[in-house]
């Protein structure tokens, strides 16, 4: 198995998910007012959010994605951050971050360390959200990434920023 990527700033760790996770992870996916940006199945319990961790770590050793907690340097989980689609041209990011840690600048110090993160630095990076998750828009306008407008994908009618190789 790789070892694991994991990144540190003097504020905070990105390391793996695990286990012990799934109960605060739950409550990231399964929040009224934001879990449905997060997850298309719905709200998880902590034992589908236990197996959703197993189903990111596998991902993450076929080398397709990574999913990282977001913690304290007194390892308290923060929220996650992922890169997705690592064995294509294009990665894509997603995060969330626990409800009681919201508006604290933990998002953007994530989303910048991965941003940073040399292991990506080969990749163009996109990160997409809903037309009205306002926050999380502002978020990325403030990360020095390229706006390309709101695109059609998958998932429905997206804001859509590119970070392109550096």
């Amino acid at each position: 198995m790789k070892s694991f990527p994991k990144i540190s700033s003097s504020e905070l760790l990105l390391d793996s998910m695990s286990i012990q996770d799934a109960r605060a992870y739950s409550e990231i996916l399964s929040e009224p007012e934001t879990g449905h940006y997060l997850t298309e199945s719905g709200p998880l319990n902590e034992e589908a959010a236990a197996k959703k961790i197993e189903r990111n770590q596998n991902l993450q050793e076929e080398g397709k994605a990574i999913y990282w907690a977001i913690r304290k340097p007194n390892h308290e989980f923060l929220g996650y951050i992922a890169a997705f689609y690592l064995d294509g041209e294009r990665a894509a990011i997603s995060y969330g971050i626990h409800p009681d840690f919201r508006r604290k600048g933990f998002a953007y110090r994530a989303l910048k360390m991965i941003l940073d993160w040399e292991g990506l630095a080969e990749k163009e990076l996109e990160l997409a959200t809903h037309l009205d998750n306002v926050a999380s828009f502002e978020l990325l306008n403030k990360m020095g990434v390229s706006y390309q407008g709101i695109l059609n994908m998958p998932q429905g009618l997206r804001h859509v920023f590119i970070r392109k190789k550096r």
